[in-house]
């Protein structure tokens, strides 16, 4: 019977040491998971300020090609509209001067109230008008040569933006130090009682 005893308090005794360990590792275990955590919350950080970084990189470029294609288009349209008034200009200032001299001609000829002379300078006048339009024309196609520029240069933008990922806390699933320590007592324990009531049977 003493021999029971003695086995029965080496059992408690192996069952507290094992809880002891179980304790440990279970402590161990839960700060290793804090570490892993820290680690990954100070990934995620890092990761959403180089997005953020490259986000605003990518505004200040936007912005500079919106506002470079809005200069290059006002300083063509500016240009081309002085060339379309000096060219008409010039081809009403020469149209009067043909015209003039046209008349002149015609009048010491043939007479201003001819059918000959109304045909030629009415001839003259549609030419002029017909000129003034192509010229007119020309500019509309300018004016949208340009828009079509600006717009394929604002279509260069990048406006692909993925939001940072959020860090998102995981839940720690492994059992705390105290339940550790109460599971692997109770085990132990059973464990060694039944060691114990096996001893005693046979004995």
């Amino acid at each position: 019977m003493p021999a029971l005893y003695v086995m029965g308090g080496s059992v408690l005794l192996q069952a507290f040491a094992g809880a002891q360990q179980a304790r440990v590792k279970a402590m161990i275990d839960r700060e290793n998971w804090r570490m892993q955590e820290i680690t990954r919350a100070e990934t995620a950080a890092n990761a959403a300020w180089f997005d953020t970084l490259n986000h605003a990189e990518r505004w200040a470029t936007n912005k500079a090609i919106a506002r470079e294609a809005l200069s290059v288009r006002e300083k063509t349209k500016f240009w081309d509209n002085l060339r379309h008034q000096n060219a008409a200009s010039e081809l009403s200032k020469g149209m009067r001067q043909a015209y003039g001299n046209l008349r002149g001609e015609l009048v010491s000829r043939v007479g201003a109230k001819s059918a000959t002379a109304r045909a030629l300078l009415r001839s003259s006048m549609q030419n002029y008008y017909k000129a003034r339009e192509n010229m007119n024309v020309n500019e509309t196609l300018k004016g949208r040569m340009r828009e079509q520029a600006y717009q394929q240069t604002l279509a260069t933008r990048d406006f692909g933006f993925t939001p940072a990922a959020q860090f998102r806390p995981g839940a720690y699933v492994g059992a705390s130090p105290s339940d550790a320590y109460k599971m692997a007592l109770i085990q132990g324990i059973a464990g060694g009682v039944s060691s114990v009531a096996g001893a005693a049977a046979k004995a």
